[in-house]
């Protein structure tokens, strides 16, 4: 499996399976979205992804009240490359 030019959103990408499918899909050359709640956790695994030579962003986002902000991030890698257009999947793994 290849993703060159697909950048999937990742729900809870921060930790555990989350974090493995996030990596896993960089490791295959995807730019990834990260959703999840804990800033903290986001910004380690976006410099993990970052450290990859692939574009991370992290976004506060709380699925269950439907909340998200700003990106947590400062500065996505090479530019900012997200816009609601450009993803291109969804990998949902937050625990309900």
């Amino acid at each position: 499996m290849t993703c060159p030019n697909k950048v999937p959103l990742v729900t809870g990408g921060n930790g555990g399976i989350g974090r493995s499918i996030t990596k896993g899909l960089a490791q295959h050359g995807a730019d990834i979205v990260l959703a999840a709640l804990n800033e903290q956790k986001t910004e380690a695994v976006v410099k993990e992804i970052e450290a990859m030579g692939r574009r991370c962003i992290g976004v506060y986002c709380d699925v269950l009240e439907g909340e998200c902000q700003a990106p947590i991030s400062s500065r996505p890698a090479g530019g900012t490359f997200i816009t609601r257009e450009f993803y291109s999947f969804i990998a949902p793994n937050c625990i309900t």
